[in-house]
């Protein structure tokens, strides 16, 4: 497969063209500016674990791991929705502003459902683990419920401030 791309990008047209790309100021800045926001996310993703097992310990986590694991997936779904509309973004700058709305409604639309989810299914979910599981992480899911939708405002101003350039 690797031959048959690496011919393929030789041989096309496409693949002759000078890129037209930003200085490499501005692309550094940028790759710093992102890679800190995914560190940041992921940080906070990793030390609340554990942060719980020092506090409550061990028995409490198991309970919390399996809640945070649907919360933790809703999460991952906004930001998802983000990446690919920078790229349209970047690719086709000419339809911004219906990119950005689209994606407003779709990040709306992921919030809400995720958020209710969290409400409505996530608890019947711990039930089918264990009746301890959802007493011990039903909490858990009613504060991401809640919470939700300030994630998605901030992964909102995440996907704007990349299509600008802005990410600082």
């Amino acid at each position: 497969v690797f031959v048959l791309l690496r011919r393929r990008c030789r041989d096309h047209p496409r693949f002759h063209l000078t890129p037209d790309l930003p200085p490499w100021r501005e692309i550094l800045s940028y790759f710093g500016s992102s890679f800190g926001i995914t560190t940041m996310l992921s940080t906070g993703a990793l030390v609340v674990p554990l942060i719980v097992v020092a506090q409550a310990g061990a028995a409490a986590n198991a309970y919390f791991q399996i809640s945070w694991q649907f919360v933790s997936a809703l999460y991952l779904t906004v930001h998802l929705v983000v990446s690919p509309y920078v790229a349209e973004a970047a690719t086709h700058p000419d339809k911004i502003p219906a990119l950005s709305w689209r994606t407003v409604r779709m990040l709306a639309a992921v919030g809400c459902v995720g958020s209710l989810g969290l409400l409505f299914v996530g608890p019947v979910m711990l039930s089918a683990v264990g009746a301890e599981y959802r007493a011990g992480g039903e909490d858990l899911l009613l504060l991401a419920a809640v919470f939700i939708p300030l994630s998605v405002v901030g992964a909102a101003y995440e996907g704007f401030a990349g299509v600008r350039r802005k990410l600082r």
